[in-house]
């Protein structure tokens, strides 16, 4: 049963980064945020070989995740959390709009993170 009245938000937080790790492990396989990949969880593990081929196809899955989420009518708030490198370019279109993307360059100002947004979840209630 859907609530149309119910505002509906999610909060990810993450680093935002996409990589597997090491295939040292006794699996021998890398490890993505999903699996081994040698679960095929991708698709094809040849399709996947390369560390670049792994972190487009995840940045894919995440893409869409978002956008089947908002298409659902829930708001999406972003943080990405000590990363120093990179683009932030795939968890800002993942927000709902550019104010609900947090950089935060340190787990100390997470808290403040947490705070703003529960600001802006006030307002949005308090405004309909």
């Amino acid at each position: 049963m859907t609530d149309q009245t119910t505002r509906k938000f999610i909060i990810l937080m993450t680093d935002g980064e996409n990589q597997s790790t090491s295939n040292s492990s006794n699996n021998g396989s890398y490890y993505s945020g999903i699996s081994y990949i040698w679960a095929d969880r991708l698709g094809n593990f040849n399709e996947y070989a390369s560390n670049a081929a792994r972190t487009a196809a995840l940045d894919s899955r995440l893409s869409t995740l978002c956008t089947n989420i908002k298409a659902a009518g829930i708001q999406i708030f972003t943080i990405r959390v000590e990363v120093t490198s990179g683009t932030s370019a795939l968890l800002q279109s993942c927000a709902s709009n550019p104010n609900m993307f947090n950089d935060v360059s340190n787990s100390a100002n997470l808290t403040a993170a947490f705070q703003a947004i529960g600001a802006q979840i006030s307002e949005l209630r308090l405004s309909n």
